[in-house]
């Protein structure tokens, strides 16, 4: 009889701890003090991990949820740099997949090369860096088309002045 009550007590000090934990977990307190163990090195060690872990085993969840935050990323770029909706400015294509991020002074293969970040990378750095001057959005034709030219300028715009 003994162990069926020190069994039922052990079960109500646990149930009590676990309310009494949740209600910190989700006080003011609780959770400015989770924030700064999060922010801390041995916090963001232990979240690294967690996450790896949880991506290690949640891989279909893991790709739909980045794939969205890619989408959401690569769009606020584009909008930012070519308004709503994104367009060329050379020959106003608006069609999103055609569409690339483009350096207004030429030398985008030595900028990414010294940031050492290419494609999703490259626009995070861009949306890190608050939006930096210098950039543009133009179709693939009109970016390849000026850096196949001698002046750097887009056939587009070459085609209109010889008429």
């Amino acid at each position: 009889m003994g162990e069926c009550t020190s069994k039922s007590t052990n079960e109500a000090s646990k149930e009590k701890k676990r309310i009494s934990n949740f209600k910190y977990y989700h006080s003011l307190r609780g959770k400015s003090a989770y924030r700064r163990y999060r922010q801390s090195e041995k916090g963001r060690r232990i979240m690294n991990i967690l996450n790896q872990r949880w991506r290690k085993n949640n891989p279909l969840t893991y790709r739909k949820s980045h794939e969205k935050w890619r989408a959401q990323l690569i769009k606020e770029v584009f909008e930012h740099y070519g308004g709503v909706p994104p367009k060329c400015i050379c020959c106003g294509e608006t069609i999103f997949e055609f569409l690339t991020i483009d350096h207004l002074k030429g030398g985008g293969t030595k900028h990414r090369k010294e940031l050492k970040r290419n494609g999703d990378h490259f626009y995070l750095w861009l949306r890190q860096n608050n939006f930096p001057l210098g950039f543009q959005v133009l179709c693939y034709n009109c970016n390849c088309g000026r850096a196949r030219t001698l002046n750097k300028t887009c056939p587009h715009k070459l085609n209109r002045s010889e008429s």
